[in-house]
């Protein structure tokens, strides 16, 4: 009843013993510059604990184990450039949104383990973002809907090297720069690509080096007559069976 504001919070320390940030401690707050865990596991970061925090700069997830990060935890935090994670971070599950329209420039993905899913989106609207981190990635499997939309500066989507994500959903890249071309790789598990995954984007050139057909469907791409390039032996899959109508449309 006594407590200080959360919003009136320049440096907020994460002291020993606290197991959890409550929801929207800090929501709104444009006083508050950085937040420092004194622990090195808390079981939660609750729902719109950061929300909106403007001037929020500097935040450590470095060697940390995170139960959950809750629903639009770090929404809006525009300064918020990096979660400065230099050793292994362990994230058990993320609410939607968490980290939308904030500043980072990379994901931090690759550096954490733990996290089997990307909710819906998770980073909509990072228009900084220039790397998701999912190249490094081996525990996530799925990338929910719209998760990386209006990245306008994200030229690869960093599942070049990605064997392990099985699932994308609609619109997940859609929105972005994506210049630097679509690759999936020899022992890629997705097997379909879905509705609006890329639209908008400037996707020009495709690579599908699975060793499955991968389906697709009318918007999965920017713009009609893409060049869509696969490995010679695969293009009698592409042109018998089932994946032929979803191919041609």
């Amino acid at each position: 009843e006594n407590s200080v504001d959360g919003r009136m919070v320049t440096n907020l320390i994460v002291d020993y013993g606290v197991d959890e940030v409550d929801a929207q401690l800090c929501a709104d707050s444009t006083n508050l510059r950085s937040v420092r865990f004194e622990n090195s596991s808390i079981s939660k970061i609750g729902l719109h604990a950061f929300y909106n925090c403007p001037n929020l700069t500097d935040i450590s997830l470095s060697g940390m184990t995170i139960g959950t990060i809750g629903k639009e935890a770090f929404y809006d935090c525009k300064s918020l450039t990096s979660l400065n994670i230099n050793e292994t971070a362990t994230i058990g599950s993320m609410g939607e949104a968490a980290f939308a329209g904030s500043g980072l420039v990379s994901t931090g993905l690759d550096k954490i383990v733990g996290l089997t899913s990307i909710p819906d989106r998770a980073y909509d609207g990072c228009k900084a973002l220039t790397d998701t981190g999912l190249g490094g990635n081996t525990s996530i499997t799925s990338i929910g809907v719209n998760a990386f939309k209006n990245c306008s500066r994200l030229a690869t989507t960093g599942l070049e090297s990605n064997t392990t994500i099985e699932t994308l959903r609609e619109g997940c890249f859609s929105g972005t720069n994506m210049s630097g071309g679509l690759t999936l790789p020899l022992n890629s598990k997705i097997e379909e690509l879905p509705s609006r995954a890329f639209y908008g984007s400037k996707l020009e050139t495709v690579y599908l080096g699975c060793d499955h057909a991968v389906l697709i469907n009318s918007t999965t791409f920017p713009k009609q007559y893409m060049t869509v390039m696969v490995p010679a032996e695969m293009v009698s899959q592409y042109e018998s069976g089932r994946p032929k109508e979803v191919w041609e449309s």
